[in-house]
């Protein structure tokens, strides 16, 4: 995908992705400070970024919220104006007087019961959906932002230590 920072989807794409290979960054960066911890003038840059990724990871969260709320809001919106246009398509056939012969207005009022409840069904789903992938994201960056945290606190104490 192209960067597209300003596009709800792309920013949602791009927590997906961060967040999902976030735990490979945390340990390449620990084997990384692992390995540097001898060569002080290597290791506490390293450990400063690792500060600073940490409170990145930690800050996006906020991001991630905020995109998954937005997210949610449209496609409730979406649900409902395709349910809004169904609505007015099954009263207009109501009033219609040249109806065929199968269609009855007990059928309709029968299909107008039922695109409320599957548009009812729509929105859980999107409700849950939304919840559970804001969830996975926010949990997976919360633990490698505390994660990144940790180990740049353990490097730069290694580091005034020797």
């Amino acid at each position: 995908m192209p960067p597209d920072p300003m596009a709800l989807e792309w920013r949602v794409a791009l927590m997906q992705q961060v967040s999902g290979r976030g735990i490979l960054l945390f340990l390449g960066v620990a084997l990384v400070l692992y390995g540097s911890l001898e060569q002080r003038s290597l290791a506490r840059p390293i450990a400063l970024a690792c500060l600073l990724g940490g409170i990145i990871f930690l800050l996006s969260g906020v991001l991630v919220i905020r995109d998954a709320l937005v997210l949610q809001n449209q496609a409730l919106g979406n649900i409902d104006s395709r349910l809004e246009e169904l609505q007015s398509q099954v009263q207009t056939a109501q009033t219609s007087p040249d109806l065929p012969g199968e269609i009855t207005q007990q059928r309709l009022d029968q299909e107008l019961v039922q695109i409320e409840a599957q548009a009812s069904n729509f929105k859980q789903t999107a409700r849950s959906t939304t919840a559970k992938s804001m969830v996975a994201i926010l949990g997976s960056q919360i633990v490698v932002g505390l994660g990144l945290l940790s180990l740049g606190r353990f490097g730069i104490k290694c580091t005034r230590s020797t």
